[in-house]
């Protein structure tokens, strides 16, 4: 889910800031815009930055090593993306919540439907991979050229579905009588689910 994420956000940036090369529109155009159009795009950029940090953490990565990266302290590191990892963890255990009548995601930008979003990646990674692109190289030696993100996305063992409904379990607990019934079915939905698998493994 975190690399999801994180490709998701690399996409969106590189879309939008392909729209800034052209220049047929320049005459239209003013300082304003110039300006206006490179801002929204450092502030995708920051976006895929935050995604990067979540995922090198979900990873196992240490502070030490991100912080290096971002030429920052290890406290400075902690204290500018701690908020941000906790968040993230929180809409793990949380990923709806209720907005009047509705259910709404707390999570991320392609992580609501992940099957879709990988395959719709993969189809990106096509259209706008060179031919002689390192990464697009290395997949079309391994035979997985039409499938440059969804190959590589680790899937749900046992033991880590297992792990994801001990915490939903224990945020429900924690939450008592204000969890919502949506949380709560949404739990036992996924738990039979499980439950299931795992007899089907057994026999």
């Amino acid at each position: 889910m975190a690399r999801l994420a994180l490709s998701s956000a690399y996409r969106e940036a590189a879309d939008f800031a392909a729209g800034g090369v052209p220049t047929v529109s320049d005459e239209y155009g003013d300082a304003y815009d110039y300006v206006d159009h490179a801002a929204r795009l450092v502030s995708r950029a920051r976006d895929v930055l935050t995604r990067a940090v979540v995922y090198a953490r979900e990873r196992g990565g240490r502070w030490d090593d991100i912080a290096e990266a971002l030429n920052l302290t290890a406290e400075q590191a902690r204290d500018l993306y701690t908020a941000v990892i906790d968040q993230w963890e929180d809409a793990l255990d949380r990923p709806w919540e209720r907005s009047g009548r509705f259910l709404s995601s707390r999570m991320p930008d392609g992580t609501t439907k992940p099957d879709e979003t990988a395959a719709d990646l993969d189809r990106w990674c096509l259209r706008h991979l060179e031919e002689n692109d390192g990464a697009r190289h290395n997949a079309r030696h391994a035979g997985i050229e039409d499938r440059m993100v969804s190959a590589n996305l680790p899937e749900h063992t046992p033991l880590t579905e297992m792990n994801s409904l001990t915490r939903t379990a224990a945020y429900l607990i924690q939450r008592g009588s204000e969890a919502t019934d949506a949380e709560r079915d949404a739990y036992e939905i996924r738990k039979k689910a499980l439950m299931a698998k795992l007899s089907q493994a057994e026999t």
